[in-house]
């Protein structure tokens, strides 16, 4: 589907592609299944699939990518700060702006959990206090 001026104008055997907006999806020729909303939204997008592009102009063989703006600086999303979210994991960005996540080391996360293990059973020690002879030294002990 191609609503604006030249909205998957170059589109030869691609299928399923949604084009948006003045030259939206412009160059696509052979990808599938892509959607570009906004003026010149995947312009440079000539084949790939699986794509979703927003007021994007980059990427020119990407496969199964969302891009979204081109020139902004900032990003504001409503919705994500205070939630709450049982078993997730840190999201990190790249300098690209790329999202993902860093997997932790399974050998690590062992590790971690025997030194757990071994300060909980430290935080179970009583401490001793003992006065060594008639001078004012004291020596603190675990037990």
């Amino acid at each position: 589907m191609a609503i604006g001026g030249r909205a998957l104008f170059a589109s030869t055997i691609g299928s399923d592609n949604v084009g948006l907006g003045n030259q939206a999806g412009l160059n696509i020729t052979t990808g599938d299944e892509n959607i570009c909303i906004g003026f010149g939204s995947g312009l440079g997008l000539a084949t790939g699939s699986n794509n979703i592009r927003i007021g994007d102009h980059n990427g020119e063989k990407e496969d199964d990518t969302i891009r979204i703006g081109s020139a902004q600086t900032k990003t504001i999303v409503a919705g994500i700060f205070g939630a709450v979210v049982l078993g997730g994991t840190a999201v990190v960005v790249n300098s690209e702006g790329e999202l993902g996540t860093n997997p932790s080391s399974r050998r690590f996360n062992a590790k971690s959990n025997q030194w757990t293990r071994r300060a909980k059973r430290s935080w179970r020690l009583s401490r001793l206090l003992f006065i060594t002879g008639p001078t004012t030294q004291t020596h603190l002990n675990l037990v």
